[in-house]
């Protein structure tokens, strides 16, 4: 499936002026913004919002620890070519 998001020009602009990349700062968007189901209360919704903040963390803390163990991305581009 693929889900084609039209994205105003000033989130993209606001994302370049905190040095974050597009998708991050609509991620951290979502992430901060509470939805009151009709019939609860804003605490219950709170503790919702914890695990997502935390899954999210979680998955900057991984991607910085992904590396390409000193090749650089060239070298595997042409890592086909040479055969």
């Amino acid at each position: 499936m693929q889900v084609k998001v039209n994205v105003p020009d000033r989130l993209a602009a606001e994302a370049r002026a905190r040095g974050v990349s597009l998708e991050m700062y609509i991620e951290d968007m979502l992430a901060q913004q509470v939805i009151v189901p009709e019939g609860e209360t804003l605490p219950e919704v709170e503790t919702l919002r914890d695990p997502i903040s935390k899954a999210l963390d979680r998955i900057r803390e991984l991607r910085r620890q992904n590396t390409l163990g000193g090749l650089k991305t060239k070298d595997l581009i042409h890592e086909g070519h040479k055969y």
